[in-house]
């Protein structure tokens, strides 16, 4: 075929276009580009508002204390301390998020017959750095049943049915046990079902979901 005829063939294929296809195409165009840019708006605020993994809630109430972390000599220059009376007529002090946090729990468990109240909170008895009482952020409980304090360790090991039910509802209020069982090498310290700790609600929630105490939830976060 010569190239005469090539164009010929070319042209009689070719169709015109009307100028409102023409519009209609470049309105397409407009639409499909503003509902990409709406999408990447969209995805780029729930990047920046999605919270940092090293930072849950408070990194603040993530600060690890144990044989092998101290607490930093400037700690109370970081949270509010206050004070709190229980049910004895004892005074107490916890950072105030965490007491905020614990007279929810305990309104939450009244609510299902079971009374608990702080034995010891914040206290700098001892090595202040290393412990963890220090940080404002560690509660134990102790019970109160029939208008009796039972707060005697051994007779609190034997309410571990009511225990359960304490801490099935921790994470809900940003607690955790501190010590689980079976990881006491790892923490450094022997489970006590009565020693609680505040780290907020997210952090709490994952930890509960995976079995993780600190050490092992701050290893995730690569802390």
């Amino acid at each position: 075929m010569n190239e005469s005829r090539i164009q010929e063939v070319l042209m009689t294929k070719r169709k015109p276009v009307d100028s409102r296809t023409i519009q209609q195409r470049t309105s397409d165009m407009k639409r499909s580009l503003s509902f990409f840019i709406l999408i990447l708006m969209v995805m780029s605020l729930t990047v920046c508002n999605a919270p940092s993994r090293q930072l849950l809630d408070n990194g603040t109430y993530l600060t690890l204390v144990n044989t092998s972390h101290r607490l930093p000599a400037n700690w109370l220059d970081k949270i509010e301390l206050v004070s709190a009376t229980n049910a004895l007529g004892e005074e107490y002090q916890a950072e105030k998020e965490t007491l905020a946090a614990f007279e929810k729990l305990r309104t939450s468990l009244l609510e299902d017959g079971i009374d608990i109240e702080a034995d010891r909170a914040y206290s700098t008895d001892g090595d202040a750095q290393g412990s963890e009482y220090a940080t404002g952020l560690a509660i134990d409980l102790f019970l109160m049943e029939d208008g009796t304090a039972v707060r005697d360790h051994a007779a609190l090991l034997q309410k571990q049915d009511v225990f359960e039910k304490i801490h099935d509802r921790l994470a809900d209020y940003g607690f955790v046990v501190r010590v689980l069982p079976g990881k006491e090498e790892l923490c450094g310290m022997e489970y006590e079902p009565w020693h609680i700790r505040y780290v907020g609600t997210t952090a709490a929630r994952e930890m509960a979901a995976k079995d993780l105490v600190l050490e092992e939830y701050l290893g995730e976060l690569g802390g």
